[in-house]
């Protein structure tokens, strides 16, 4: 090979879009859901678990929320003037709109559960958005100048995202089994992989046609402003990538690939009305035009402190945990993910933490002073005991181990969860005593403790999961030597904890099939009664037991009075000399 086309092939490797990703760590790194302004000028996404908007171009970006809680997934409005995002600032993820340029933000929903917006109405009257609302993960819609939201399709089972309506409103593209975090597994190839349905937009959806069935994810499709054009992400190639096809079209032979990567394609994008597209990859963010190759979006961002909320909140939050203290004057309750105090007869709610980490789980002690939760802090999931009356908060575990579902026992020691296989007590220096090692899978967010102990420490309740993942119910005597847990669940289903009584004699779990849900009540005595088969009972009824020996011996004597003793015989081999 001669120098010039050693040369040549070098300059060919430096200006190929691979030669920049492999330059890609200088980049600004876990950027996430990019959103286009509509006409392809600014760019709007989350970084640092904010909202922040820079020009296609790249350069200084401006941050538009400065809030502790996290912001994320923005969305332009057909006019740009205005962002829907969502937000936590109640604990769950709702929509807000705030101006593009910045300002107060106005909330949209009020709903337990996740919510995403997914596209303006043409008329930039209308917000769809995904929610997680009702257990169920559907496609939503609500004026844009706030109402009650209209739900527009229905899945019985599989998650429903990515609505996208045409340009004259009559249509409405969108995605059948796939969330709102994208899609993890781009390699998965099944019948149940994502795929892209087209329905007329009323209310609800009609007319629903299947446009895509393969064994690759197809999702997030998107329309170009004539509706000439459907863009939607595709793994067909291996990697995760952007296609565009013409429409109407087929969207499995006629579609264009836009970007060529083998792996770690692309995450989320978004696609201007000139076509011009934004889009991440590997946590970056990246800008594209069809014909051309990849460019990094290079920006610069100013992180100035955070505002957190006052001390006293005048609203009214959603709270997501909360606990009566012993005394019955105080509760403790989680919202935003920070921790409030207020008076058991409702009034104002005093702030008890105000950091950048969530905080759940917040148990009183018997003192009603104090209370146990756990932070997400060092990288793990750790305890924490805070003093309400006088703000003093101390750590008691450390490291990147999670601690969670904590309470106190009756001794002091704090009742907890480590990771997901034991139960322990944890004293105030961190030191540790194992109850039970098992199948413990339940999750710090949104799951219950797997584990109750009664009001006198004495007997401790314990649900883990078996071999066919069923929790079963399961009693420790902690006051017992060398004791196992006991297993009395042998009904089937899944069992889980309720509560004990105040006595501790006795607790209540629930026991659940696919039919029936039964509350089931346990009462535990040291000695327990032998339990008699119910055919036993009935077979003494009817045919009672023979007599007994001593009754025989006491006839024979009553006879030997009246008769004089008897003479037993005895044979010669009974005779000993």
């Amino acid at each position: 090979m001669t120098r010039n086309a050693v040369l040549s092939l070098i300059l060919l490797l430096l200006l190929s879009p691979f030669a920049l990703f492999g330059e890609e760590e200088g980049l600004p790194t876990f950027v996430y859901n990019p959103a286009l302004s509509p006409g392809g000028k600014t760019v709007a996404f989350e970084y640092r678990g904010d909202i922040w908007t820079v020009p296609f171009e790249g350069g200084e970006a401006r941050r538009l929320t400065l809030q502790m809680a996290r912001e994320c997934h923005p969305l332009f409005s057909p006019d740009g003037g205005w962002i829907v995002y969502s937000a936590e600032y109640h604990g769950d993820l709702d929509l807000y709109v705030i101006p593009s340029g910045g300002g107060e933000p106005r909330r949209l929903t009020y709903a337990p559960g996740s919510e995403v917006a997914c596209c303006f109405s043409p008329d930039g009257r209308t917000v769809y958005f995904y929610s997680t609302r009702d257990g169920r993960e559907d496609i939503f819609s609500v004026p844009f100048e706030g109402g009650t939201p209209v739900r527009r399709v229905y899945a019985l089972k599989d998650p429903l995202l990515g609505a996208a309506v045409s340009p004259d409103g009559k249509k409405v593209l969108f995605t059948f089994r796939a969330s709102y975090h994208g899609i993890h597994r781009p390699a998965f190839k099944t019948m149940y992989t994502s795929e892209i349905y087209l329905a007329d937009n009323t209310v609800p959806f009609t007319s629903i046609e299947r446009l895509t069935d393969d064994l690759y994810h197809d999702f997030r499709p998107r329309w170009d402003r004539e509706g000439r054009n459907v863009y939607f992400m595709s793994a067909r190639t291996g990697g995760l990538n952007i296609y565009r096809c013409p429409w109407p079209g087929d969207l499995e032979r006629d579609a264009v690939a836009i970007t060529k990567f083998d792996d770690r394609g692309v995450s989320w994008y978004d696609v201007a009305a000139d076509g011009r597209i934004v889009f991440t990859r590997n946590k970056r963010l990246y800008t594209v035009r069809e014909g051309f190759d990849p460019q990094p979006l290079v920006f610069s961002a100013y992180d100035p402190p955070r505002v957190s909320y006052p001390e006293f909140v005048q609203e009214k939050p959603t709270v997501t945990d909360y606990d009566l203290s012993p005394d019955g004057k105080k509760i403790v309750f989680v919202a935003g993910h920070d921790l409030f105090v207020t008076s058991a007869s409702g009034g104002y709610a005093r702030r008890l933490t105000a950091t950048p980490e969530r905080e759940i789980h917040p148990r009183w002690a018997a003192d009603s002073k104090r209370i146990v939760f756990s932070r997400v802090h060092g990288g793990g999931l750790n305890l924490f005991v805070l003093d309400v009356t006088t703000g003093e908060e101390k750590p008691v575990t450390k490291g990147s181990d999670s601690w969670f579902f904590p309470s106190f026992a009756p001794d002091g020691r704090i009742l907890c969860q480590h990771n997901l296989d034991t139960v322990c007590l944890v004293d105030a220096n961190g030191k540790v005593d194992v109850l039970d090692k098992g199948r413990y899978f339940v999750f710090p967010l949104g799951d219950s403790a797997a584990f109750h102990m009664d009001p006198k420490g004495r007997w401790l309740y314990l649900s883990p999961y078996n071999s066919v993942n069923n929790g079963e119910a399961r009693v420790l005597d902690l006051k017992a030597k060398d004791a196992k847990p006991f297993k009395f669940s042998w009904l089937g289903g899944n069992s889980y904890p309720v509560a004990f009584t105040p006595d501790g004699g006795a607790f209540i779990y629930n026991n659940g099939t696919r039919t029936l849900t039964k509350a089931i009540a346990v009462v535990l005595k040291e000695k327990p009664k032998e339990r008699v088969h119910p055919a036993r009972k009935l077979q003494e009824l009817l045919e009672p037991p023979e007599k007994s020996g001593k009754d025989e011996n006491e006839k024979a004597k009553k006879k030997d009075e009246a008769t004089g003793p008897r003479i037993p015989s005895l044979d010669s081999s009974a005779l000993k000399l």
